[in-house]
């Protein structure tokens, strides 16, 4: 996926529930997996590592876990 802020607030906003990058762990996709079949939202930390360095502009309501 892509470390476009814009990218990933389009996402959410389209109805996703997580969001990782190709380049993530396996692990992560693991963790990405539980997180969303709980109910809850996933964004990467990886995103934040590339590009600008900022977050997202989630939709309100949405409390993403982000990886550690």
């Amino acid at each position: 996926m892509h470390a476009d802020p814009a990218h990933v607030s389009e996402a959410f906003r389209a109805g996703v529930s997580g969001y990782i990058l190709k380049r993530s762990a396996v692990s992560e996709l693991v963790l990405a997996i539980r997180e969303t079949l709980n109910g809850r939202h996933y964004v990467t930390t990886l995103f934040a590592k590339v590009g600008s360095g900022s977050y997202p502009s989630l939709p309100p309501g949405f409390q993403p876990r982000w990886a550690s």
